[in-house]
């Protein structure tokens, strides 16, 4: 199974990009998290129009849950980098009807990258879906059959997936999966400016 991440930040004179490849390992619950997060809400969207082609719900409690816990990301070189909890995500149908676009095209024309055929990246097509941001991330991943399987190929990489999941610059979430074998999945974090 394959999976890709890339995060990008918008500053006042900056825009960093970086693109990730997975290669899965473990994530383990930090020994500095606190352990008493637990009753801490879970926010669930109000609106499950967009068409994600997977459980909206169970998506957002599967990565709030690691969010409010913390966790230990895996690195390329072996490494660990210890992810606090952070505040939970909310649900975008924006984002998620963007994700699903993208989960399509990589599906229907056969490929499997964060740029799409007309040579966008996840911030250009955020853009042109009228999303107005300040930081972005995304995670793709191909093969996955259920969405606990795409939720711990991200959380289990060592190259950025969980960092992405984990990032406290992010506040809303969308993730979606292609229509036609649901082979691609896509996974768009953003900040609205």
């Amino acid at each position: 199974m394959n999976s890709r991440s890339t995060v990008k930040w918008s500053y006042p004179y900056t825009l960093i990009l970086i693109g990730f490849m997975a290669v899965v390992l473990s994530c383990s619950k930090s020994k500095e998290a606190p352990d008493d997060n637990q009753g801490l809400p879970i926010t669930v969207p109000a609106n499950k129009n967009a068409d994600t082609n997977l459980d909206n719900s169970l998506f957002l409690k599967l990565v709030n849950d690691v969010r409010t816990k913390g966790c230990d990301c895996k690195q390329p070189d072996g490494g660990v980098t210890k992810m606090p909890p952070v505040p939970i995500l909310a649900w975008s149908n924006d984002l998620a009807t963007i994700a699903k676009t993208h989960a399509d095209d990589m599906e229907k024309k056969n490929y499997f990258d964060h740029t799409d055929t007309e040579g966008r990246n996840p911030g250009q097509r955020m853009t042109a879906g009228g999303d107005l941001w300040s930081a972005y991330a995304e995670n793709i991943a191909k093969g996955q059959q259920t969405e606990n399987e795409a939720f711990n190929s991200w959380i289990n990489s060592d190259h950025g997936h969980c960092q992405n999941i984990m990032s406290a610059n992010i506040k809303e979430m969308g993730v979606a999966r292609s229509a036609g074998n649901g082979n691609y999945w896509t996974q768009l974090f953003g900040t609205r400016r």
